[in-house]
């Protein structure tokens, strides 16, 4: 009770009292023996049973008898002479008589009482040991006791009831006890400020009550249990309760932890402690996995992420490993932590009070910053009048718990406490409400995700479509060719194992399937494939077994992936991607997979393995390829020995394998773009370039500027959003204006919060990013609590794929500047119904025309860089800025399509010439355009059917009307277009 404990009453059992109840005899059953040194003892263990709402008694008179805690009452009933031994338990069926008298004793909560009448003539010492021999007696540590002399113990506390128990509810638990009312009778129990005591205010209440504020509920489960919670039997109304060995509601908990070291390394499963005055960079200077918090001068836990700041006169404390899950299970925001140099003793105090009130004011704090700055930034946020109005009721709660707080510390009301509960979980959650509603869900970028197929029927891909679709995913990268396998049928690789005898309606195949289905719901598909990696040596295909001579082999000889640290990429497959029998190989693979209606091809695992940074982990020492290499670089002698005594030749060596990856990719490209110009090459690749290269050999910033890429997703899986943040703004120095930055997130997949997939999205949209990809649907598919935070974050409207053809793009793009018009800028006054028609007249001027080569796309661009400088005349304040915003991401899109048509259709060559060359120096294909029916409503509809080629869109835009590689984002129905 946190300083209000009642005081103990002197507790009288009137023996009369029990002689009035009903009582019955002995019967054999119920005597069961146990051994005093090794004396055999027939005794009967808690003479009491409760049926309905009547208790019986058994007769005792000249019987042993065993009081385990489970007895009702602090104390026996014996009424006859006897002496009682006191025994506490010291292992399992063993206790150790410590008390020996003729009565009056309290049994323990860890022990028991054996009472022995006096006529019996057995006589036992203080230090012998009673053996239970198979009889099982329950330890507790918890009790509560009435002021008469009941007493129910139990060990569960805010947990869900169990079988055959007693469990503890107080309001940290919940509202209600959530308890069946089939199996659970409860009494409830609430303080009295005016007697300063708990009392019951109700008995035999069922199942499933709420939960006092300033008080508890004990639920009691299964018949026996449910009986004695029966009006009457053992409490009534207006008993007065104490707690014993249990606060009312614990309010502080200390943690003490061994550190590992103070400064250092932070090495596997290390806890280091990171003082600022040894450390004037103020950062820990580790990588990334692990987990920190940041401490300052007074031990208060101030900031907690993957990397923090060191504040000036505290310190950090760094985990990794098991000491990883430590810091992010115990230590939190507002928590005070101390640390002992000489006894390397971490102490963390957690104070529920204290430490959430810290926490929501901080929080309130950020969601006033949120709110002010989508309101006073007139951003087209989710719901700002929503936002609004929850952080009034947060402000006023954190207001109510601040003054609630003082009263706390000093009196620990349990009425005090259960209000300040009542504050908490009245706002914890609409921290996350404004969070979602001052986010912005864009109309126009990419959302894609990763999907290995696991579909064994033609309505589970329908279902798997659907899901998508409902969650306005755009672009789906299908694993089409992975652990040797494809989800085709193939002339080169076995159809995947687990589609054997499995048919998919009319379609011949998985892939045929997906992607047809996929265009019905305006989909992209993008194939996803695996390149050298061949799977797991548990699991691959025959390829693997074939051909042998195309194995990869490791710096000690292994073909399958080992020994590197923390077991990195252990027994994985790869073939040789020196090998010229290997790349011919993959490519006939990727020209049979174009051939089917994909928007592209994605490449994943274009690479070496990992580790190649250090020699000794280093990989792709083939007959062939050292052989090739020693020649190419003049090098003699025994390569292995070579790279581990010799950096120059280790660095020709990495330089080689580079070059093996880049040629690769180089001649992937030429196989695209000769089959069609508009298909999407598209990489999947770490989010660090230069360390890429360096770890496995994965040079793609150089793929990206010679310009064979149209998009990369970034692998940004990482465990904090300043890492993506990190990775997102270093990618957008490199990919944009060659290709579409598209990261790729997998919070889910790391066992993440799922929170930070709405965090991590928006972090990627407020960086440069063109739209982000989840990896991958197995952590999301049919994931209710995802599936809410895409909806109210940022996937939350419809949206528009950058691959989508610019006429589109620009009919979104209005009908987007419009709504924000008049739901936003006109209401803030920072634009007139006059200013705001001729604006739409001067962005309908612009669909007088319609864009399908780069000089279309050229005059457009130049169309909206004129219309930029007349922003004034439209718009004022931060709506001209947001607009402003707008034009200028859909200027960049344009940019992009503009390079990517040149440089796909052979226009220009990146290698050659730096400078694009002007856009008038090319003919382009003439397309005619006949009326045929109305125009659908942007976005919502799109044609499914083939029926021209256009050449004059680039990158993955819409070449055909209603092309099938482009799903959701084709041409409207009434257009059919020719080339003349």
């Amino acid at each position: 009770m946190g300083g209000q404990i009642i005081k103990r009453y002197q507790v009288v059992l009137i023996f009369l009292a029990f002689l009035l109840m009903t009582t019955v005899n002995i019967k054999a059953n119920d005597l069961k023996t146990i051994k005093v040194n090794e004396n055999n003892l027939e005794v009967i263990i808690n003479p009491i049973s409760f049926t309905g709402g009547n208790i019986t008694y058994k007769d005792i008179t000249n019987r042993a008898v065993l009081y385990t805690p489970d007895w009702p009452f602090l104390k026996t009933n014996r009424n006859e002479d006897a002496v009682e031994y006191v025994a506490i338990k010291e292992s399992i069926g063993k206790y150790v008589i410590e008390t020996k008298n003729n009565g009056e004793n309290e049994i323990p909560l860890n022990g028991l009482i054996l009472s022995i009448p006096t006529a019996l003539a057995t006589d036992f010492n203080i230090g012998d040991i009673i053996n239970l021999n198979n009889v099982t007696v329950a330890a507790y540590k918890h009790a509560i006791l009435s002021n008469k002399g009941v007493r129910i113990a139990f060990n569960t506390v805010n947990v869900v009831s169990g079988y055959n128990s007693f469990t503890y509810y107080n309001y940290l638990y919940g509202e209600k006890t959530g308890t069946n009312q089939f199996s659970d009778n409860e009494m409830i129990v609430e303080f009295n400020v005016e007697t300063n005591q708990f009392e019951v205010i109700g008995v035999n209440q069922g199942a499933n009550n709420d939960i006092p504020l300033g008080g508890f509920v004990i639920s009691g489960n299964a018949e026996t249990k449910q009986n004695m919670l029966k009006d009457g039997v053992l409490f009534n109304v207006g008993d007065v309760i104490e707690l014993i060995d249990l606060e009312f509601m614990k309010i502080e908990n200390v943690i003490t932890k061994k550190f590992t070291s103070i400064n250092g390394v932070r090495q596997q499963d290390y806890l280091v402690i990171y003082p600022a005055s040894t450390n004037p960079s103020l950062t820990t200077q580790q990588n990334i996995y692990g987990c920190e918090v940041a401490v300052d001068s007074q031990g208060l836990v101030v900031e907690k992420g993957t990397l923090v700041t060191i504040p000036t006169g505290g310190f950090a404390v760094s985990g990794h490993g098991i000491n990883e899950k430590f810091v992010r299970e115990n230590i939190h925001v507002g928590s005070n932590v101390t640390y002992n140099s000489t006894t390397k003793i971490l102490t963390i105090t957690n104070n529920l009070i204290n430490q959430t009130l810290y926490s929501f004011q901080t929080e309130a704090d950020i969601s006033e910053g949120l709110v002010n700055t989508a309101k006073n930034g007139m951003y087209d946020v989710n719901n700002l009048e929503r936002a609004e109005e929850n952080l009034s009721l947060i402000l006023a709660s954190v207001y109510e718990m601040t003054i609630l707080q003082t009263k706390i510390n000093e009196t620990k009301t349990p009425q005090d406490i259960g209000e300040f509960i009542r504050h908490k979980k009245a706002i914890e959650s609409l921290f996350d409400e404004v969070y979602f509603d001052t986010l912005v869900s864009r109309r126009i970028e990419s959302r894609g995700t990763w999907h290995r197929p696991y579909e064994m029927s033609l309505s589970q891909i329908e279902a798997t479509l659907d899901e998508l679709k409902n969650l306005k995913f755009t672009d789906v990268y299908l694993e089409t060719f992975w652990y040797g396998y494809a989800i085709y049928r193939s002339n080169l690789v076995p159809y995947h194992e687990i589609f054997k005898g499995i048919e998919f309606g009319e379609y011949k195949d998985y892939l045929d399937a997906f992607i047809s289905e996929a265009k019905k719901r305006d989909i992209n598909v993008h194939a996803w494939v695996q390149n050298f990696y061949v799977g797991p040596t548990w699991y691959h295909s025959s390829l693997w077994d074939d051909h042998p001579e195309w194995w990869i082999v490791d710096i000690n000889g292994n073909h399958a992936i080992t020994g590197k640290p923390e077991k990195d990429e252990e027994n994985l497959l790869f073939f040789d991607p020196a090998n010229p029998e290997v790349r011919e190989f993959i490519q006939n693979v990727y020209r049979e997979i174009i051939e089917y209606d994909v928007i592209g091809l994605h490449l994943d695992y274009t690479r070496y393995p990992t580790g190649n940074e250090f020699p000794q982990y280093s990989t792709g020492y083939t007959e062939y390829a050292t052989n090739e290499f020693k020649e190419l670089y003049d090098v003699t002698g025994n390569l292995v020995e070579l790279v581990k005594v010799n950096p120059e030749v280790y660095g020709k060596w990495n330089e080689y394998r580079i070059s093996k990856i880049t040629s690769f990719v180089e001649e992937i490209n030429t196989i695209v773009r000769s089959k069609d110009s508009q298909l999407i090459l598209s990489i999947a690749v770490g989010p660090n370039a230069a360390y890429s290269k360096i770890n496995i050999m994965q040079d793609w910033q150089t793929w990206v500027e010679n310009g064979w890429i149209d998009s990369v997703e970034l692998m940004a899986y990482v465990k904090d959003v300043q890492l993506v943040i990190s990775a997102v703004e270093s990618a957008n120095k490199i990919v944009p204006p060659y290709a579409y930055l598209l990261p790729g997130i997998a919070p889910t997949y790391y066992r993440l919060p799922d929170m930070y997939n709405a965090t991590y999205t928006d972090a990627i949209n407020k960086n440069g990013a063109h739209g982000s990809t989840i990896f991958e649907t197995e952590n999301f598919r049919n994931n209710s609590n995802i599936h809410n935070i895409f909806s109210r974050g940022t996937y939350k409207n419809e949206t528009i794929s950058v691959y989508a053809s610019v006429n589109d793009i620009l009919k979104v793009f209005i009908q987007d500047t419009l709504h924000k018009f008049d739901h936003i800028y006109l209401k803030n006054g920072a634009t007139t119904t006059e200013k705001r028609n001729n604006l739409e007249i001067r962005l309908n001027k612009l669909t007088e025309k319609k864009y399908y080569n780069p000089i279309d796309f050229h005059e457009l661009y130049e169309a909206l860089d004129q219309l930029t400088l007349e922003l004034v005349l439209y718009a004022d304040g931060a709506a001209y800025e947001r607009f402003m915003e707008d034009i200028k991401y859909f200027m960049e899109i344009l940019d992009i399509k503009i390079n990517r048509y040149l440089v796909n259709n052979g226009h220009w060559d990146i290698t050659k010439q730096n400078q694009r060359p002007n856009v008038y120096s090319f003919s382009y294909p003439v397309i005619e355009e006949r009326i045929e029916e109305e125009e659908p409503p942007i976005i919502e509809e799109k044609i499914d059917n083939k029926i021209g080629l256009i050449v004059g869109i680039c990158v993955g835009a819409v070449a055909v009307v209603g092309l099938g590689i482009f799903g959701g984002v084709t041409i409207v129905k009434r257009k059919k277009r020719t080339i003349k």
